[in-house]
């Protein structure tokens, strides 16, 4: 019984799948739309209105033309002014004659006799003083150093005072500085005076543009003299000279310094040939 339902269950299926296929083929494709879209409405067609160009007027130019001025402007001064006064202790009254030794700031060594007033480059300077006014001897310091503005006035002052007792006689002691080869003068070259026993130093003195310097003292006196200094490309000589002065007499003491990688040239001819070496014997 189960397996008759069975087969008019499939038939009945196989009947439903025929009706649906026919129906598919009589019904055939769909057609597509094809129709064009409306036609705009020409009353209702929008035109944007014409733009209008607002043109700006042209800008007003300034012309400024710079005026440069015709009057020139004075030279700076690189130079100023010293004054080197000696006066009598606790007073304002000068005394002149005073011997006084200046550097300036390029290096240059001056000697002046007080009262002094002299132009010289800008910078530091250093005054020494060196010898007294006849009849008189210095109160204080000796030494002083201070700039030199351009333009302005510096002033330095040495106090004296009157000798209790008549004056010493003196002499004089020139040191001179020569290159060893060629023997040229060496200005810039620091010498100091000392005390022979312990060196103690009593004053330094720089060669002037002709290589040397001088000094009065109190004659008679004995003291040494050394290079402390020497000038750029030579060697220290390390050399002490010592010098006995005597009143009214003039020491010259010549210091040579040799350049640096300086060689000293031999004359072969000048030897004297060694023919026997003495040994001591005498018999």
């Amino acid at each position: 019984m189960t397996r008759i339902f069975g087969r008019i269950l499939a038939a009945i299926g196989a009947l439903l799948g025929c009706v649906v296929l026919a129906a598919a083929v009589a019904v055939g494709p769909s057609t597509a739309d094809t129709s064009s879209p409306p036609a705009s409405d020409p009353a209702s067609t929008s035109t944007a209105p014409a733009s209008s160009t607002i043109e700006a007027p042209p800008a007003k130019t300034t012309t400024i033309t710079s005026t440069e001025s015709t009057s020139e402007s004075p030279p700076l001064s690189t130079t100023g002014t010293i004054e080197v006064t000696t006066r009598l202790t606790g007073t304002t009254d000068e005394v002149p004659g005073a011997g006084v030794s200046v550097m300036d700031a390029k290096g240059g060594q001056h000697e002046f006799t007080t009262p002094l007033t002299t132009e010289l480059p800008a910078g530091q300077v250093s005054v020494t003083a060196v010898a007294a006014p006849r009849g008189y001897h210095f109160v204080g310091h000796t030494y002083a150093t201070g700039v030199v503005n351009a333009g302005s006035v510096t002033a330095f002052a040495f106090a004296v005072a009157k000798d209790l007792t008549p004056p010493a006689a003196q002499g004089a002691v020139k040191v001179v500085v020569r290159d060893r080869a060629t023997g040229a003068p060496l200005p810039g070259t620091t010498v100091q005076i000392i005390r022979c026993d312990g060196r103690v130093p009593i004053e330094a003195q720089i060669t002037g543009p002709d290589g040397s310097f001088t000094r009065l003292f109190d004659a008679p006196t004995t003291f040494c003299v050394m290079e402390v200094g020497p000038p750029a490309g030579y060697e220290l000589t390390g050399t002490v000279y010592q010098v006995d002065l005597t009143p009214g007499d003039t020491v010259v003491v010549t210091i040579y310094n040799d350049p640096i990688h300086y060689t000293k040239h031999r004359d072969p001819q000048g030897r004297i040939p060694i023919r026997s070496i003495p040994t001591g014997r005498t018999a």
